[in-house]
């Protein structure tokens, strides 16, 4: 009878209820008990939404609690999991859900939790039917140049997971990093084996994005005692002799050849484990350990497989290709039986899988990689098909023919290169676009590392490609970059600072702009590294720029991130306004039934909105758009939202909110066409609150949410009955800008040129300008709201809220800066700044408005109150200040307690008090990184809100001052918030 992991998994859950199951990112923990009823819970949705037995489930979750619930859940209904993390382009997860049969996806909502999403049609079954225990699809490369999905059973799971906790000694007591991608099947044995011994799986969402050496500094932070590792990252740690965390133990590496050195440096400081095992085989069959100066075997098999040697020639019976049996063999191939045959073969009435790896046997019966037998590879632990590179590359017209195989680099570990010949249409070849159209087709680790011009493929006698010459050729051929132009050297710039970096870790600096990483020798690793030290200069960059793009769109990137121009931010506003409908007049509600559509209103401020619409009169509707499975989820989230942030009296009214299930950041609002036609003949008002506000994000990756809604909306707008839009804006508009003006006023439309910081502030700014372009006639109405804070009676302020991380941070450390006492914040109570908004809206008031309070509330205001509340705070030189907030930071973490309040403080204190992390003194450019996380941005600043105060006067409405009683209940909310700070 076949052991199922879920039953495994309750088994361990009923000795180990309060155990710590899941840390991610030192401060978030799932205990074995919670872990296990969000697994019920996620699939009690699937069940809800008519996920039948065995029906292929896609996990679109990155790594994380949510993820690893998602995937047991999935199990439990005896379904079939396909995990599609977005290291796989759309296009790649469109055609895998489809080939697969997904008849529903998991992904997470805004409040991160999953949620299930039908598929519309019904999804087309083949080899799953009939099977009864397949478990899980992996895709991995196909020499047909098409990625195989490959369908394991649960047969062999369990069976490995035991068998690898009983090698690598795992117990109660392990901490174990969760390094491995999600597409890896690997990844099934870091989860499986930290929970079926009743440790504790460790997730760090930046873990691939650290140095080596940062890598294992966490790994000391976090206490990890056992860990699966890439064999580069073993290669490059034993090379620079990293310190090894005491706590580490054992650690293991597979999927590819790993360097002798690593092997040897490893060995002799702690348990070293070789696996093997190909996905088409249930993760791992065998397992060797490592001794110096030993080369590692394959390993004795695990779990009940059985290895066989088929000769390639009859008078070497000891070398051959490996062929694999037993309980782990997956089922086959998705949609493709013809290769199941040729892969998965019957003899002496056992069934094999070939693995096509090409072995030898030594005297003493232990079985040795020597490579592949056809053009595959290991890349990343992940098999390649060199076909599947060519095939999308020969698709690109300017390429003529195209080869891809693998080389080492200098520390050992395999790249992918690619050469490429352009007989007729060599001086159109361009490296950024070539492999920006790979990435579109092919999962990053696909994109060759190096790509090269030749005149022609070098072939054999046999007219087959002739991969040695080829190699050879590849120094030779010349790069398709245009001619080298100089990286600008201004003092303090972003091109500087990266330009340090990039000659640092690389060792030379013969390189341009045009000049990608690897073409300039860089490894992964070498990317890794270049990351790492780049976001400590406040550079923000992304791996798969460093991978795939030239040094100068690197720093293009890096900049925009950071600093925008309004001239750069208006082109983009332009372009899009282009796309935008014909504005048309409008003639604003009077009378009659009035149907407001409410965005955010699930939000700290769309709550409070959606209150005090629900406050008017019965004649008016409100519909709220709201991104959910379903009508009744999206109640359930609205209700969450209003009970959380308003108490008691957010359980009423239920029965006025119209809820539709929609996504600001799609096409049509996400809405089918049947309701955008039902929607935008009926609503009169739009009331768009929806927003991101991060302050860490760069202006791409906030402008779905903050930009191109806005055009959604116009478009709703444009439609059916005519309406009015009110649009919740920022200050921020002003504030995170360079103009220094001591007044804004509030028909300023942003016309002035200067520098916007951070994408947030850039996001909105170019928000509103598009929306003053292309919004309907009269203009709409368009609040700008201050710094909003807790409401005037309970002070329950928004989740991460900036303001109260850095009363939390001073009242761990118990001191603050000195100088800081004049710093002034806005206080803006949300439920004031709600009430006032939705007055100026029902009332037809058009133009911009200031929503802020009268008087900004200085620091050494805020510092008194949080010393009545029983904080013991000390005034200390900055620089100690900065130094005690690190020495706090380190103890915390190694602790496992978490220090973001800490952090958040230094971050929103560091461009006031002229403090950078570097030896130099603060740079323009270091000022720009720090700008964008300013708390302080009210300092020496007024916000003229004339104009809204005279309309609000008629309802003798206004924004109260923040007297001693408000700032007392706001610091007393946040601090409670807080376990680890006593008052």
């Amino acid at each position: 009878m076949t052991r199922l992991f879920c039953d495994e998994f309750d088994r361990i859950v009923a000795a180990r209820l309060g155990h710590v199951a899941i840390e991610q990112d030192g401060d978030r923990r799932c205990s074995y008990e919670q872990l296990q009823a969000m697994t019920f819970e996620i699939a009690n949705q699937l069940h809800d939404a008519g996920v039948v037995r065995q029906s292929v489930i896609a996990i679109e979750i990155e790594k994380s609690i949510e993820y690893v619930a998602s995937l047991i859940a999935v199990w439990r209904l005896s379904c079939i999991a396909v995990p599609l993390p977005a290291v796989f382009p759309d296009a790649a997860r469109a055609s895998m859900r489809a080939r697969s049969g997904v008849a529903a996806t998991l992904r997470l909502d805004s409040d991160r939790s999953p949620v299930v999403i039908p598929t519309a049609t019904a999804p087309q079954r083949d080899l799953a039917d009939g099977v009864g225990d397949a478990a899980y699809i992996f895709f991995t490369s196909g020499s047909t140049g098409v990625p195989k999905g490959v369908l394991v059973s649960h047969r062999g799971l369990v069976a490995v997971l035991f068998d690898q906790i009983a090698a690598f000694q795992m117990d109660g007591r392990t901490r174990s990093l969760f390094y491995l991608s999600t597409c890896f099947d690997a990844s099934l044995s870091d989860i499986g084996t930290a929970l079926l011994c009743g440790g504790t799986l460790v997730i760090e969402s930046d873990i691939q994005w650290l140095s080596v050496t940062a890598l294992f500094e966490r790994l000391g932070q976090r206490r990890i005692t056992y860990a699966d590792l890439p064999p580069a990252i073993v290669a490059r740690a034993a090379k620079l002799e990293i310190e090894l965390p005491a706590e580490l133990s054992a650690v293991v590496v597979g999927g590819e050849v790993c360097a002798p050195a690593g092997i040897d440096w490893f060995s002799q400081r702690l348990n070293l484990f070789n696996v093997y095992g190909p996905t088409e085989a249930t993760i791992c069959t065998s397992i060797a350990s490592c001794r110096s100066g030993i080369t590692p075997s394959l390993g004795t098999p695990i779990a009940g497989m059985i290895y066989r040697i088929e000769p390639l020639d009859a008078s070497e019976p000891t070398e051959g290709e490996l062929w694999i049996a037993g309980p782990g063999l997956a089922i086959g191939y998705v949609g493709d039986p013809e290769q199941t045959d040729r892969k998965f073969v019957m003899h002496s009435g056992t069934r094999w899988y070939r693995t096509g790896d090409h072995v030898r046997v030594d005297a003493s019966g232990e079985c040795h990689f020597f490579g592949r037998l056809d053009q595959q590879f290991k890349l990343l632990g992940k098999l390649v098909e060199p076909e599947q590179i060519r095939r999308s590359l020969l698709r690109q017209s300017v390429i003529d023919d195209a080869m891809v195989f693998p080389v080492k680099d200098e520390q050992g570990a395999t790249v992918s290169i690619a050469a490429l010949v352009a007989s007729d249409r060599r001086n159109e070849l361009d490296v950024d676009v070539i492999r920006g159209r790979l990435a579109r087709e092919l999962p990053r680790w696909l994109v060759p590392a190096t790509i090269t011009v030749v005149e022609s493929i070098p072939k054999t006698a046999a007219g087959k490609n002739d991969v040695g010459l080829a190699r050879s050729l590849v120094t030779e051929g010349s790069r398709m970059d245009c001619p080298e132009s100089d990286v600008p050297e201004t003092d303090g710039t972003a091109a500087k600072v990266l330009h340090e970096i990039w000659t640092r870790i690389l060792g030379h600096g013969n390189f341009g702009m045009n000049d990608s990483l690897a073409s300039c020798g860089g490894s992964s690793l070498d990317a890794m590294e270049i990351l790492a030290a780049a976001r400590e200069r406040g550079l923000s960059i992304e791996l798969a720029d460093l991978q795939h793009s030239s040094f100068g769109k690197c720093l293009s990137k890096s900049e925009g991130n950071v600093v925008m121009s309004t001239e750069a931010l208006s082109r983009i506003v332009a372009a899009t306004a282009k796309q935008s409908p014909r504005r048309r007049d409008h003639v604003p509600v009077m009378g009659g039934e009035r149907v407001v559509m409410l965005t955010g209103a699930t939000g700290f401020l769309g709550t409070w909105v959606l209150e005090n619409l629900l406050r008017q009169d019965a004649g008016l509707r409100v519909v709220c758009l709201v991104r959910s499975v379903d009508r009744d989820h999206g109640i359930s989230r609205i209700q969450s939202s209003r009970c959380r942030y308003l108490g008691p009296v957010g359980q009423r009214d239920a029965s006025r909110i119209d809820v539709v299930c929609g996504d600001i950041c799609r096409e049509r609002l996400g809405l089918c066409q049947s309701q955008w036609a039902r929607l935008t003949d009926g609503v009169s008002d739009v009331f768009h609150c929806a927003a991101e506000v991060h302050l860490l994000k760069d202006f791409e990756a906030l402008r779905p949410a903050n930009f191109d809604s806005i055009l959604e909306i116009a478009r709703f707008a444009a439609e059916g009955r005519p309406k009015s839009i009110r649009y919740a804006s920022t200050l921020s508009v002003f504030a995170s800008t360079n103009r220094g003006q001591r007044c804004y006023v509030e028909e300023d439309r942003l016309d002035q040129s200067a520098d916007v910081f951070g994408g947030y502030g850039q996001s909105k700014w170019a928000a509103e300008r598009l929306l003053w372009t292309i919004a309907p006639t009269p203009s709409p109405t368009l609040i700008r709201f201050g710094l909003l804070t807790g409401d005037t009676q309970r002070g329950i302020g928004p989740p991460q809220d900036q303001l109260g991380m850095l009363t939390r941070g001073l009242a761990r450390l118990g001191k603050y800066p000195a100088g800081i006492e004049e710093l002034c914040f806005d206080v803006t109570p949300v439920d004031v700044a709600a009430r006032s908004a939705v007055r100026l809206a029902l009332g037809n008031h058009t133009g911009s408005f200031h929503i802020c309070g009268p008087e900004s509330v200085t620091m050494s205001r805020w510092i008194d109150a949080m010393r009545r509340s029983g904080i013991v705070l000390d005034a200390e030189e900055p620089d100690l200040f900065f130094q005690s907030a690190g020495c706090y930071q380190e103890n915390l973490s190694r602790d496992g307690q978490p220090a973001i309040d800490v952090a958040a403080a230094c971050l929103a204190l560091r461009f006031r008090t002229g403090r950078d992390d570097q030896p130099a003194k603060v740079s323009a450019w270091d000022q720009s990184c720090d700008r964008s996380l300013d708390l302080f941005l009210a300092t020496n600043t007024r916000f003229d809100a004339r104009e809204a105060e005279r309309v609000l006067m008629t309802f003798d409405e206004w924004i109260p001052f923040a007297d001693d009683a408000l700032l007392d209940r706001m610091v007393r909310v946040m601090l409670d918030s807080d376990t680890g700070v006593v008052a």
